[in-house]
């Protein structure tokens, strides 16, 4: 054996497997998840999948019409990018241009900051444990934990210890008042958050990837994100809440969407260590993951921008590490393979496409028939093939031995199972339509009322009937176990006039015979070493329930039943 396996080893080989993931989510459910964030590997390829199919169904006219919805992209271009925003390979080309881009620009960023403005006005909202300043176009530091991320004993503390201190340092407060409150309680807070107390879920990658994805999804549409961390059991980031987009909403959408989607993940041991997280938070609220109130704090200058940049990258341990640069580079492929799908009208021009061009199977409605018949091109086949079947056997019938015994009345010779089958295979060489199934479907369709029943598939003794009534010697065509049950019976009624009576273990054994008769055209003594008859005692048997006569009983059963 030759095997040419050249250029087989030039390239990796992958399994091919099917992109549809979600076949039970329907399509305009789809598009609505991945434009709410369910930008998982599933749905993408899932999409990807059906956008190409769409787009195969679809007219030139209709492409030019998403295309203008979908900002100048072709449907293959949708699909094609939620793909590579799932394909290894791409993920970990872009993570790659992301190092070189790190590494260019340093500690700079391109993000939109803004700083602390004294002449602005400032609104001052009273939280649980800290006041929160809300100001216009301004960029934040904002630290939002888990449920349990601190000890009970140490937050009460700290929280009686800063109402002393409050009461005891009346507003308004100059500035070395406020780096004072600053450094007793926020930074006291993080301090503690740092050391990684309660049941830090958010080390768990899935969780991981999973606040990040919530971080960077309205990135750039609602807010500006700066640098951001995910440490074990809190968020650091900085971001700039676009005009119209208040802080405290869009901390409310971060931790509301991930804390549904922790809540979905079918992990036990996740689920375990949430419930234990909300019994240590004190809160009495069941399955808590996210504590309500966050720490904000506006970024008064560059330097104190620089101060947090540094702070949060201080969690990151360094340059950014290979995998959360894939993260990132993943996010960034999917965040702009998505983005067209938020636009609501793509998404509603998408489904209207598939429904304009689907079709739909109904289920429900119950079928009138208006009309029945056999198309006229069918009937004249039909007719064509039993003509020309009934001309081969008029023709042939001086040469072909089968056909003088089949045309002689009664037969002049005994029909045995090997004639028929030469007969069987003379007419399939001479025309591969004329088998048993197709002959007697082509007289059931030019003849039907002339048709009874029909031939079974492989019942080759169904050509002694087909040949007597193409020969016009048998007026009704009907199978020949049938017309051998008939003649059976009435050969017992002929018996039973004459006084001969059958017991009870001959007529079981004249019934296997009978079967035997209308499977094979005849029987002979050698038939009785084969199943049925063996099973009952082979021939020695018979024997014994009929006596002397068996020999004539066979050459009677032969003679009247296969007539």
């Amino acid at each position: 054996v030759i095997v040419d396996a050249v250029g087989v080893c030039e390239s990796d080989k992958t399994d091919s497997r099917p992109l549809e993931k979600k076949p039970g989510v329907s399509f305009d459910s789809l598009l609505l998840g991945v434009a709410l964030g369910k930008r998982d590997e599933d749905a993408l390829t899932s999409l990807a999948s059906r956008l190409a199919r769409l787009d195969r169904e679809l007219t030139p006219p209709q492409r030019q019409d998403l295309a203008k919805l979908a900002g100048g992209k072709k449907l293959s271009d949708l699909s094609a990018a939620l793909l590579r925003a799932v394909d290894a390979d791409a993920i970990e080309e872009y993570a790659e241009a992301l190092k070189v881009a790190a590494a260019s620009r340093g500690s700079k960023t391109q993000t939109e900051i803004g700083f602390f403005d004294r002449d602005a006005a400032v609104t001052e909202l009273e939280g649980t444990f800290l006041p929160h300043w809300r100001q216009e176009g301004v960029t934040y530091f904002v630290t939002f934990r888990l449920a349990d991320s601190l000890p009970q004993e140490k937050l009460k503390l700290w929280q009686q210890e800063k109402k002393e201190w409050l009461k005891s340092h009346p507003e308004p407060h100059d500035e070395a008042t406020r780096r004072d409150f600053y450094n007793r309680f926020p930074a006291r807070l993080q301090e503690w958050l740092d050391v990684g107390h309660g049941s830090c879920i958010l080390r768990e990658a899935r969780v991981c990837a999973l606040v990040e994805g919530a971080l960077r999804h309205f990135n750039g549409a609602r807010y500006e994100l700066d640098e951001f961390v995910v440490a074990a059991n809190h968020v650091h980031l900085l971001v700039t809440p676009k005009e119209g987009f208040e802080l405290s909403d869009v901390l409310h959408s971060w931790k509301s969407y991930t804390a549904h989607e922790i809540l979905k993940m079918d992990d036990p041991k996740l689920a375990v260590k949430v419930a234990a997280a909300s019994r240590r938070s004190g809160s009495g609220t069941p399955n808590q993951i996210w504590q309500k109130e966050s720490f904000d704090h506006i970024v008064r200058s560059p330097a104190s921008l620089e101060k947090f940049r540094a702070y949060i990258r201080a969690h990151d341990g360094g340059p950014p590490a290979p995998e959360k640069l894939r993260r990132d580079a993943a996010a960034t492929l999917i965040g702009a393979a998505c983005a067209p799908f938020d636009k609501p009208e793509l998404r509603e021009g998408l489904c209207f496409m598939k429904k304009l061009n689907e079709q739909t199977i109904d289920t429900v409605t119950v079928d009138a028939v208006i009309g029945q018949g056999l198309d006229a091109a069918a009937k004249e086949k039909a007719v064509g093939l039993t003509r020309s079947f009934r001309e081969y056997i008029e023709k042939n019938q001086a040469e072909i031995d089968v056909l003088q015994i089949l045309y002689s009345r009664p037969y002049r010779a005994r029909l045995t199972e090997a004639m028929l089958k030469e007969l069987e295979k003379k007419l399939r060489t001479e025309n591969a339509g004329w088998n048993e199934e197709s002959l007697w479907r082509a007289f059931a369709i030019a003849s039907p009322e002339k048709v009874k029943g029909r031939s079974q598939v492989d019942r080759f003794a169904d050509l002694v009937p087909l040949v007597r009534f193409a020969l016009e010697t048998q007026p009704v065509l009907k199978p020949f176990a049938e017309s051998v049950h008939e003649r059976f019976e009435d050969w017992l009624m002929d018996k039973a006039t004459a006084g001969v009576n059958f017991t009870s273990d001959q007529l079981a054994w004249l019934g296997l015979i009978r079967d035997h008769i209308a499977t094979s055209l005849s029987i002979e003594p050698a038939d009785f070493d084969y199943a049925p008859f063996s099973q009952q005692g082979g021939l020695g048997k018979a024997h014994q329930v009929f006596g002397d006569g068996l020999d004539a009983l066979l050459d009677e059963l032969n003679e009247v039943l296969a007539a």
